[in-house]
């Protein structure tokens, strides 16, 4: 299974007639430590496992042994659509908050606290027009770079009044037939 990143796990090895056991590098030309070893990953890493007999001569074993990062993507909900109104001062427009906040996260190795969230469009695009529908797509990263995305749809609905400037009393003269 997938290791968390920078959580700390043990490696460790078993051979018929074994008496040594030694951790290496992937090219298995440098040693890392004795086994059982205790280690943490921030990426898929490989080693070589070396199993050695204490009989003179010594035998010598090596096997490839990859850690895997864990690939579990992290999990997000989105808000509901949202209406966004319009800056009675910039006449029918407004900028996209940021609604990263209202996604709730979670992850099998990382805390939602450092679970990284991004907004796309980014917080303070402008969207323009009546029930203009602007589309969000919040995405959550995990500390493994694993990631999850989700939509929602953000209306502008105009609720400006509009405003209008009357001209003064007027006198007009009547017509034939006092019309």
């Amino acid at each position: 299974t997938g290791q968390c990143p920078g959580v700390d796990f043990m490696i460790s090895a078993t051979a018929t007639n074994g008496s040594t056991y030694e951790l290496w590098n992937a090219t298995n030309t440098t040693k890392i430590a004795n086994l059982p070893y205790t280690t943490s990953i921030v990426a898929t890493t490989n080693y070589t496992v070396r199993a050695i007999s204490g009989t003179t001569p010594a035998c010598t074993t090596s096997v490839a042994y990859t850690v895997q990062l864990e690939n579990t993507p992290p999990s997000i909900t989105c808000p509901g659509n949202q209406t966004l109104n319009p800056n009675p001062t910039t006449g029918c427009s407004a900028a996209l908050p940021d609604y990263r906040s209202l996604a709730t996260v979670s992850d099998n190795c990382t805390a939602s606290g450092s679970i990284i969230v991004t907004q796309s469009p980014a917080p303070g695009t402008s969207i323009s027009g009546h029930n203009t529908v602007q589309q969000v797509t919040l995405t959550a990263t995990d500390e493994a770079g694993n990631q999850a995305s989700c939509n929602f749809n953000v209306t502008l609905t105009d609720n400006v009044n509009p405003t209008i400037s009357c001209v003064a009393d007027q006198t007009v003269p009547a017509g034939a037939g006092c019309t």
